[in-house]
């Protein structure tokens, strides 16, 4: 090889680890930002826990994968239109009656609003119940472990601000058992 195809090789391996170190660097980034959506944070509850009244929900796929708890469901209240889709799950340990808010992600389900909206178009966006859907992960390395936690519905569209219990709970370290 000359000094000609020697320096070009050079260049290709420098691009090539330039584009690599740029690679894991966005993905720590990512994972990193990622983790910290899963972090729990304890928070005060003023108002106790109420009934949910008229309020109807569904706790649909509780599922571990490793160290997360994937929750999955929706709430609406039928008949009022959403301001906002501001509903989160919370978790109450029952030992110590620590709350903590769980990152939770509102997404769309037509399903949701065309089952409770009357004269409802699929064309059309229906703020009122599309937007019911509720998604949360769980680190649970971030709970106590062998202490039970409930599972809360915070409920709020912008107009209705609800908590409620609902009715589903589990204990950290049965979780981990089941797996091992």
């Amino acid at each position: 090889m000359n000094l000609k195809e020697q320096l070009s090789l050079k260049e290709k391996v420098i691009l090539l680890l330039s584009i690599l170190f740029a690679f894991t660097l966005a993905f720590f980034y990512g994972y990193y930002l990622y983790s910290r959506a899963l972090v729990t944070s304890e928070i005060v509850i003023e108002n106790p826990l109420s009934e949910k009244g008229d309020i109807e929900f569904s706790i649909e796929k509780t599922e571990k994968k490793g160290n997360l708890l994937h929750i999955e469901g929706w709430a609406i209240k039928p008949g009022e239109l959403f301001k906002e889709a501001l509903s989160q799950y919370v978790l109450l340990n029952e030992k110590s009656g620590t709350f903590y808010k769980v990152r939770t992600w509102t997404f769309e389900r037509l399903d949701i609003g065309q089952k409770y909206t009357p004269n409802y178009t699929d064309y059309l966006y229906n703020f009122d119940h599309d937007f019911a859907g509720m998604s949360a992960v769980v680190n649970l390395n971030k709970l106590k472990d062998k202490e039970n936690y409930k599972i809360l519905v915070y409920f709020d569209n912008g107009i209705t601000q609800r908590i409620f219990d609902s009715g589903m709970s589990f204990n950290v370290g049965d979780l981990f058992s089941e797996y091992k």
